[in-house]
């Protein structure tokens, strides 16, 4: 089973998480949010994620994966 996750906030540490989940066998990087659309869009093209700049838009898309 592979759980998709999200980062909320790019700072500093956001690179740090999403490298060690691509360590991680069961875990994918689904999605980052900054309010930040510059921030947000680099980080997604170089973490290969799906980029938010509003944080209730991207909680309900991870919602529907959590109710499935």
């Amino acid at each position: 089973m592979n759980y998709k996750f999200g980062i909320i906030g790019l700072g500093f540490i956001a690179d740090f998480h999403a490298k060690e989940m691509e360590t991680m066998e069961s875990a994918e990087l689904y999605s980052c949010m900054s309010r930040s659309d510059d921030k947000a869009k680099i980080f997604s093209e170089k973490s290969s994620c799906t980029a938010y700049t509003n944080l209730d838009k991207m909680l309900k898309i991870i919602a529907r994966f959590s109710c499935n």
